[in-house]
């Protein structure tokens, strides 16, 4: 009996358990795939600063001296607007109205009295009297000898409306706040928000 060649079916057989080339890895992702995860990550990333900084908190830079001691030119806050609602002793930024004196600029003071309460600023003692109470205010600027005298202001009773702020500046004789009429009582619709972390930061900037 003739004896039959198996060698070519043995040699097929190899070549179907051994498929040619190597199989690619699975789950790398190729160059235009990363690229636009990339920039995905980036884009999201950029959304979430952009929603912080104008709905939940702003970051404001301190121009002037009028909150001096409390605070320095050129200083950083972290300001609260997401919530916020002004307080009596709240230092606050403000902006002013575009077609003011002041160009419709951000500025920085602090919350003397809200809405409904009386204030009277007494030049010559020095003080400020909220319904009665003389505020203690620590935290003027008290290296000059007279912190409150030297300016053209005199004497004065103001009645806070509803829906509005009283501020001053803590640097008195070289802030203009409520006491001027460029400012006068600040609506609380113009409350950019409250200041919320103080960086100190003036030194690395000038």
């Amino acid at each position: 009996m003739e004896e039959q060649d198996y060698s070519d079916i043995e040699e097929t057989g190899r070549e179907l358990s051994d498929p040619a080339g190597p199989l690619p890895p699975e789950g790398e992702p190729g160059k235009a795939k990363r690229y636009l995860v990339w920039l995905s990550e980036i884009a999201l990333t950029l959304l979430v600063v952009l929603v912080l900084n104008t709905v939940v908190l702003r970051l404001v830079l301190v121009e002037g001296n009028s909150m001096y001691p409390s605070l320095h030119h050129r200083d950083f806050l972290i300001v609260q607007r997401l919530g916020y609602r002004p307080e009596q002793g709240d230092i606050v930024v403000i902006k002013t109205e575009e077609d003011s004196p002041l160009g419709g600029e951000q500025i920085v003071k602090r919350v003397i009295a809200v809405e409904g309460q009386t204030v009277f600023v007494d030049y010559g003692n020095n003080t400020v009297t909220v319904d009665g109470k003389v505020l203690d205010e620590t935290y003027i600027n008290r290296e000059e000898e007279d912190p409150m005298g030297d300016t053209l202001y005199e004497n004065t009773a103001y009645v806070v409306p509803r829906g509005h702020i009283f501020v001053l500046g803590d640097n008195r004789n070289h802030s203009e706040d409520s006491r001027s009429a460029d400012v006068g009582m600040v609506s609380e619709e113009a409350v950019v928000g409250g200041v919320w972390i103080h960086i100190p930061s003036g030194q690395w900037l000038n």
